[in-house]
């Protein structure tokens, strides 16, 4: 939980700005802002699975929501953190309304791994380096 992810359906209190459209969204749909970094790395989720910035409020909707249909979940989804990503990105999608974020902030490290760091790297310059140009 972050102090500055705004609670759901508000965009005050938000650690990057919020367009004037984008505000108008969230309100009328009273959506859960949310804060993750782009999975410029893989094709398995949209965004990384070990960031998570929100609300206490809308922590507690992400959990009721596991909880309430956790059997069934488990069936569809992996128990690994990018299952738990698609879970998001799936079922509460309609609920959610992602932040801006920088785009290239978050990736995996592999130890003692060069030869993944340096294909890595290649994606990086392919995904990431267009944004800053």
């Amino acid at each position: 939980m972050l102090e500055h992810a705004p609670v759901q359906g508000k965009t005050e209190n938000a650690a990057q700005n919020i367009d004037e459209e984008d505000k108008g969204l969230i309100k009328e749909n009273n959506l859960c802002p949310i804060q993750q970094f782009d999975n410029w790395f893989n094709d398995e989720t949209d965004y990384a699975p070990w960031f998570l910035g929100v609300a206490a409020s809308t922590a507690k909707i992400i959990y009721n929501k596991l909880n309430d249909n956790i059997d069934e979940l488990k069936a569809d989804y992996d128990p690994t953190p990018y299952g738990l990503q698609q879970f998001i990105e799936c079922e509460l999608e309609e609920q959610l309304f992602w932040l801006n974020q920088p785009k290239g902030i978050l990736a995996p490290y592999q130890l003692n791994n060069k030869e993944t760091q340096l294909s890595r790297n290649t994606i990086w310059e392919e995904q990431v380096r267009p944004w800053f140009v």
